[in-house]
């Protein structure tokens, strides 16, 4: 795209100011974050859990197959959704994840419905619902 946004790996190449980057506007930290968003942390960020051990994981799910893939299309922040294999693709993907044992406390996905399908597919047979 002819910007040099990338350097090293990181955000911080000479064109960042060009960007909606975070980075572009100063904020480095969740507590920058926080205040350019106005939000406060009373009651808007979820408090520790109470667990015996402060040991966590953290899952990654990609979303599945979306129509626009294909079809070869790049996809991006367009709001596609699933193709029927990303559909059975989400299917298995919890299935696996019940199959190991994963129970979520949390989940976070985008706002495209892609992600949103595949979290709910997943979850609901992998047993994470109440």
């Amino acid at each position: 795209i002819g910007l040099e946004i990338l350097k090293d790996g990181k955000m911080c190449g000479s064109d960042i100011a060009k960007t909606r980057a975070p980075q572009a506007t100063g904020i480095s930290t969740l507590a920058d974050f926080m205040t350019a968003a106005r939000i406060e942390a009373s009651g808007s960020v979820p408090k520790p859990l109470a667990v015996e051990s402060p040991n966590f994981k953290v899952v990654f799910l990609r979303h599945g197959e979306s129509v626009w893939n294909v079809a070869n299309i790049f996809t991006g922040w367009a709001d596609v959704d699933l193709s029927p294999a990303g559909e059975a693709e989400a299917v298995e993907a919890g299935k696996c994840l019940k199959e190991k044992g994963f129970k979520f406390d949390v989940v976070f996905t985008s706002l495209l419905r892609r992600s949103i399908k595949t979290a709910w597919t997943a979850l609901m047979h992998s047993d994470n619902y109440s």
